[in-house]
This record gives structure tokens, C-alpha cells and sequence, in this order.
């Protein structure tokens, strides 16, 4: 007879249960979503806030709409560059303060309701963003690692 037996006390060949990992919000998570969240007001606000709400002459005088998408993409790649282990709260970040403030600043052009497809399109590009966060991120812990074996 085993001496556990003898003794009262069966092991298990199994690994001990532990409590499972808390996958909770890390607070630079929180970070990385308040910074990204400022920077995508701070390029909505001008590129599309400050755009004329009605516009019946249908002149494209006005440039902001093309000036929002690269930007937010070039937003991205810094905010990747200082939180790539946060990557999945820039793209949410940068859009979530743009879907707040849409239907109170979007422009209406000729007020034929076309206005309200914002909200599926600033959508759209939030899930664009976070895909483009998650390539860029691989690429910067890859130079990082590289960077901290060279070093040694």
C-alpha cells in the first residue's frame, strides 16, 4: 500500500486548481484609452466638427473629410509605437469619443438624412483601426525584442 494511502491522504497526479487569471481592464489599458480617446477628438474636432452643418450649394471647398482618415491612421501608429502591448484599446479609443459628439457636430450637407450613415462608417473604421493596431503592434515588439538582443 502507498505510504499517502496509509497516511490518509490521496494525491492527485493532477496540477493543483488555481484561481484563474484575472482578465479584468489593466489601468494602462485605461491609459491607452483616455490618450487615444483625446487624440481622436482632437483630429474629429477640426476635420469634421468645424465643417459647415448644412451645406446646399454642394461646394467641396471644404477639406476636412479628407484629411480624417489618413489622420487617424497616422494617430495610430504612434499610439502603437508607446502602448503596443495596449493595442487593442487604441482603435476603440480613437473613435469612441468621435461617436459621442457625431450626432450633435457631424455636417448635414443638404439635410437629406444621409447624415446618420456616420455612425456605421466611424464604426467601420474603429474595427480598422484596431486590425491596423494589431500588424503594427507585432511589428514594434519585433524591433523591440531585436533591439534588446542586440544590446546584450
Amino acid at each position: 500500500m502507498n505510504d499517502d494511502h496509509a497516511a490518509g491522504g490521496w494525491r492527485s497526479s493532477l496540477p493543483p486548481i488555481t484561481e484563474p487569471q484575472r482578465r479584468g481592464v489593466s489601468v494602462q489599458g485605461v491609459w491607452t484609452f483616455l490618450v487615444s480617446a483625446v487624440v481622436g477628438i482632437a483630429i474629429w474636432w477640426p476635420t469634421q466638427a468645424m465643417e459647415p452643418r448644412y451645406d446646399y450649394n454642394h461646394l467641396s471647398h471644404h477639406v476636412g473629410w479628407r484629411w480624417y482618415v489618413p489622420l487617424m491612421f497616422a494617430a495610430a501608429l504612434p499610439l502603437t509605437m508607446v502602448f503596443s502591448r495596449q493595442w487593442k484599446w487604441i482603435g476603440a479609443g480613437l473613435v469612441a469619443l468621435q461617436l459621442v459628439a457625431a450626432p450633435f457636430t457631424t455636417p448635414r450637407g443638404d439635410n437629406d438624412g444621409l447624415w446618420v450613415l456616420v455612425f456605421p462608417l466611424i464604426v467601420v473604421l474603429g474595427a480598422a483601426l484596431t486590425l491596423y493596431c494589431a500588424m503594427l503592434s507585432v511589428v514594434v515588439r519585433r524591433f523591440k525584442r531585436r533591439a534588446v538582443s542586440e544590446r546584450r
